[in-house]
């Protein structure tokens, strides 16, 4: 996500918000919002990368840990511990990355499909122009669909955006 996909279709949004503004009058409906909406793409899409970074910054094995702490033998609570605050702080950012490119996502999908839609002339429009904001129409329900069904499976994107579980939340294992 914040790697290949996030950065190609954040530079792809940029693209065609450039490729907007180039239209003509009567070319598209709606060629300003079509633009706000890429442009919004690309924007969340940097701040996808922008979370990834941060999550990474996060991410901490328990080998990590016990080779930054020479006496990691007589401080394994307070070494479960930090891991339990890292590994809060990654869900947190990896929350956050995955609530942005999701709307990204859904700006794209919208900008394309508002660019889709003919101007309001009264020339006949060919059938496959209505059947590409057909297709686009479907498919930002499917997405906002997917997106919205599975932020059920866990605490929902709200409470993942907002702050890391409290570290009562977070079972560690302790060793015997």
């Amino acid at each position: 996500m914040g790697t290949i996909a996030a950065p190609l279709l954040g530079g792809f949004s940029l693209a065609a918000m450039v490729q907007t503004i180039a239209l003509t009058p009567g070319e598209a409906r709606w060629p300003d919002a079509a633009m706000v909406l890429f442009l919004l793409a690309a924007a969340l899409f940097i701040a996808t990368v922008q979370a990834m970074f941060w999550a990474r910054e996060y991410q901490v094995t328990p080998a990590e840990i016990i080779a930054w702490w020479p006496d990691a033998q007589d401080r394994l609570d307070m070494l479960r511990a930090e891991q339990a605050r890292h590994a809060a702080g990654f869900r947190m950012w990896s929350g956050r990355a995955r609530v942005a490119y999701n709307a990204a996502l859904i700006c794209l999908l919208a900008g394309l499909t508002t660019l889709v839609v003919p101007a309001g002339s009264h020339e006949h429009v060919p059938v496959l122009r209505w059947v590409g904001v057909a297709v686009g129409v479907v498919a930002l329900a499917a997405e906002v669909t997917w997106i919205t069904g599975s932020s059920h499976t866990s605490r929902g994107w709200p409470g993942r955006f907002l702050a890391p579980r409290a570290e009562s939340d977070i079972t560690t294992r302790k060793r015997s």
